[in-house]
């Protein structure tokens, strides 16, 4: 058999434009993009590797290091609601706008 990808991203057709930097749900996986990527047009998205995600504004949650985290609406969120997408690789300050999370499909 021959190896198609190495895996560490995944051809992506969004519907609408992606920018740089954002994830985005496919399936149950949640990639990243490392480019834009026009609506209908072919790109692909980053589904391993450690990257910053948005984290809710105000948010009072702990994002201790190794904690689970989720995808939900467009943000890295703790706990069950949203798609999974892998864990906290370090532990933001509580200022800080973004949370850094090592990808981890299935997680």
């Amino acid at each position: 058999m021959a190896t198609i990808q190495e895996g560490d991203s995944l051809d992506y057709t969004p519907t609408t434009g992606v920018a740089v930097g954002e994830a985005v749900v496919i399936g149950s996986i949640v990639g990243v993009a490392t480019r834009p990527i026009a609506a209908n047009e072919l790109g692909s998205v980053a589904v391993k590797g450690v990257h910053s995600i948005p984290k809710p504004t105000g948010s009072g949650t702990d994002y201790a290091m190794g904690s689970k985290v989720s995808l939900y609406n467009a943000q890295a969120v703790t706990g069950a609601t949203g798609t999974a997408m892998g864990y906290v690789a370090k532990k933001p300050a509580t200022t800080d706008t973004t949370v850094n999370v090592l990808l981890v499909p299935g997680a």
